[in-house]
């Protein structure tokens, strides 16, 4: 026996799948599903404070349930929420950025557990990040290069320090590779002055 069953229609006309009928949970009163959903979502608007507060209290009481429950529910409908959060971070970049940045402010040290444990389980795959994180100049990295060489707080380092920093190590990266052409270049250079002299003794 499911949790609802097709009963008579509810007086704001809730007609299930053009049946005549509304959708009923069998628990309680048998109230309409649809217009139970509705009163919900109103109740949590209304209460929002207190919906937010009884739900971190309930994640604090019952953490290893909570977890244990959204686990199940991802391994469940995996494909369904890889695709969601795609979709969610594309179209919020900005927003989570913000809320990383802020995150790793007022949290510093839960926020390097949580990486430290992140890289010892991902190690391969941190490696890679890491690569790739210098290799494009991303904004961490020239934060922690200012901090490094100026001793400044990450939150006193300017947009504009950065956008300065960014192109300096690109100069650098461009003399560098100028400089070991040039010396590819002597050495080729070299070889064939070498390889005359060989052939004219001959």
């Amino acid at each position: 026996m499911g949790k609802t069953y097709l009963g008579t229609l509810c007086n704001r006309g809730h007609d299930h799948e053009g049946t005549g009928m509304s959708l009923r949970g069998r628990k309680g009163r048998g109230n309409c599903v649809a217009c139970k959903k509705i009163y919900q979502v109103a109740y949590r608007l209304i209460n929002r404070e207190k919906m937010k507060k009884y739900g971190k209290e309930w994640h604090a009481k019952n953490k290893e349930k909570n977890n244990a429950i959204s686990k199940k529910y991802y391994l469940d409908n995996k494909e369904r929420m890889d695709e969601w959060q795609r979709k969610y971070y594309l179209e919020n970049k900005e927003k989570i950025a913000l809320w990383h940045k802020k995150y790793q402010q007022n949290n510093p040290e839960g926020f390097k557990r949580r990486n430290r444990k992140y890289r010892s389980k991902h190690k391969e795959k941190a490696r890679e990040q890491d690569r790739s994180y210098v290799k494009n100049l991303c904004p961490g990295y020239l934060r922690g290069k200012i901090k490094e060489q100026m001793g400044l707080p990450t939150s006193e380092i300017s947009q504009e320090q950065i956008a300065i920093k960014r192109e300096l190590l690109k100069s650098k990266r461009l003399l560098k590779k100028l400089r070991e052409e040039n010396s590819n270049e002597l050495i080729r250079e070299s070889d064939c002055n070498e390889e005359r002299n060989r052939a004219v003794r001959l």
